[in-house]
């Protein structure tokens, strides 16, 4: 809930989305930026931070990089199931808005069935 049903939610899908398909699973805030050109710098900077706080990116200060959690593995899974392949970023945010109740009715769900 805290990736798709808060602000920004369709953006930080479509970053998690890049970066599943983007290297080694560890990256440095410049990597990022690069993969998620499609976004200002800044922008992606606070989208880490917020992945970061929902538990889904975490920092190793001592290699100065980010990786997926395992719950952030998770999301990333679930997410690949939910949206389409191989779509490009701009396309899966477009997608994303017009699914956007779709989505708040899932989460309104996975929160009932707590």
């Amino acid at each position: 809930p805290e990736v798709v049903g808060r602000r920004r939610g369709r953006y930080k899908v479509a970053l998690l989305k890049t970066l599943q398909t983007d290297g080694p699973g560890r990256w440095k805030i410049r990597q990022i930026q690069d993969a998620v050109f499609w976004l200002e710098p800044s922008t992606v900077a606070e989208l880490v931070r917020e992945l970061r706080d929902a538990g889904v990116l975490s920092y190793e200060p001592t290699r100065m990089s980010y990786r997926m959690t395992p719950s952030g593995r998770a999301v990333s899974a679930l997410l690949a199931a939910l949206t389409l392949p191989h779509v490009e970023p701009r396309r899966l945010i477009k997608y994303l808005s017009l699914y956007e109740a779709a989505f708040a009715s899932l989460l309104a769900g996975i929160k009932a069935g707590r």
